[in-house]
């Protein structure tokens, strides 16, 4: 519930994290889940890297990201 509460679309992310100071150095979208393949065993589907590219659309076919982060400079 907290992560539905938050809102925070992926642009607000990529921004607060550069803003803090980190950049990504992996990302990963996803259309379906990979936590629904236990809830509805639904196998995980990537998003294809076209629509990924194209932020704000993205958000609508988006169900999962995952980032690994490094401080930037590092």
């Amino acid at each position: 519930m907290n992560i539905k509460k938050t809102k925070c679309p992926i642009e607000l992310f990529e921004r607060t994290m550069r803003k803090e100071g980190f950049e990504a150095i992996d990302r990963t979208f996803y259309f379906i889940n990979p936590h629904y393949e236990v809830k509805f065993h639904l196998r995980p589907r990537r998003l294809y890297a076209v629509i990924g590219a194209i932020p704000y659309i993205r958000n609508f076919f988006t169900t999962s990201c995952f980032y690994f982060l490094k401080l930037a400079g590092e």
